[in-house]
């Protein structure tokens, strides 16, 4: 009889636990506790790849993969040492706070790609055929919080800057220097932390107004010198962060919303966007959410509740 109840208990047991391996896994906001600011990301086959500001920080500019978008693990580095002169060796002054920001991570033609500014220094262009390097570096003329398109017919554009006209310019093939003489324009308000897409033929800017209790916005044109029609991405989403210590949080707070992230699909077809949330003084967190198309617009939520986010929603497919 006892050794009855033990099978039967082994045998509860095991079909709990399958019934736990066949639920779909949740995934909780924020995914990385760590401040990971001004994210890029790509996927490159069944592999995601992003890259964030390191500011003063050595080594700079670090890379990271996953196979889920939830469950993020350090693949290297860019750069060993931002040794730019004196200051950045905190000697007769520093970098504190500046340094390097805001990369655009690429894969194109077999060929990583990173660019990211270094205030003061200029545009960092870094390249290697494998995510774990060496990367090579060559420098360029600083453009700010930049994104880049490598477009069907070749052309290589850049779009950067924080006020309108935002201005987009072309790359030679090498990614050496400007194509001279040619440029293009997105007028309108946008923001700052441009990502820079081309989906179904359609090109598209994901970039957010500069603070940080403030709205991400999506702008979309048929062709490349426009005209662009912009929409509000997020709207007031903060997850429940709020401005202020929660004990002393007002119903009317609006909260530190998710601003500057990108989007990127699965090879499921599914759309993700990974952004960031102010986290005050532990720093800017990623999130995860939902990405729904809504009249030609990728918009942050499900469909009845755009331009807002779920804090616990099931993993990607």
């Amino acid at each position: 009889m006892k050794t009855f109840f033990l099978g039967l208990i082994f045998l509860l047991v095991c079909l709990h636990y399958q019934k736990i391996q066949a639920q779909p896994k949740s995934a909780h906001n924020p995914i990385i506790y760590a401040d990971v600011p001004d994210m890029s990301m790509i996927r490159v086959g069944d592999t995601y790849y992003m890259s964030s500001t390191t500011m003063h920080m050595n080594p700079a500019l670090q890379i990271m993969h996953s196979k889920d978008l939830v469950n993020w693990e350090i693949v290297g580095y860019c750069m060993d040492r931002l040794d730019f002169g004196p200051a950045f060796r905190l000697e007769n002054g520093n970098i504190y706070g500046r340094g390097i920001w805001a990369p655009c991570i690429r894969y194109h033609n077999g060929m990583f790609y990173v660019l990211s500014n270094v205030n003061g220094v200029g545009l960092q262009v870094f390249r290697s055929e494998s995510i774990d390097g060496p990367w090579e570096r060559n420098q360029l003329p600083g453009r700010h919080d930049l994104s880049v398109l490598f477009d069907d017919d070749g052309k290589i554009y850049i779009i950067s800057g924080n006020r309108s006209p935002y201005p987009i310019e072309e790359l030679a093939p090498d990614l050496k220097s400007f194509v001279p003489g040619v440029r293009h324009e997105l007028d309108g308000r946008m923001g700052e932390g441009h990502h820079l897409y081309k989906i179904k033929g359609q090109y598209y800017d994901v970039s957010a107004i500069p603070g940080a209790t403030t709205d991400q916005m999506v702008a979309r044109a048929d062709s490349i010198d426009g005209p662009w029609t912009i929409e509000r991405m997020v709207q007031g989403e903060s997850l429940g962060v709020t401005t202020v210590a929660p004990v002393r949080a007002q119903p009317n707070d609006r909260g530190l919303t998710l601003h500057q992230g990108g989007i990127v699909d699965t090879p499921s077809g599914e759309w993700w966007s990974v952004i960031m949330s102010d986290h005050g003084s532990a720093g800017r967190m990623v999130a995860l959410v939902p990405i729904t198309w809504d009249d030609g617009f990728p918009l942050i939520g499900l469909p009845g509740n755009l331009r807002k986010a779920p804090n616990t929603w099931i993993k990607p497919n």
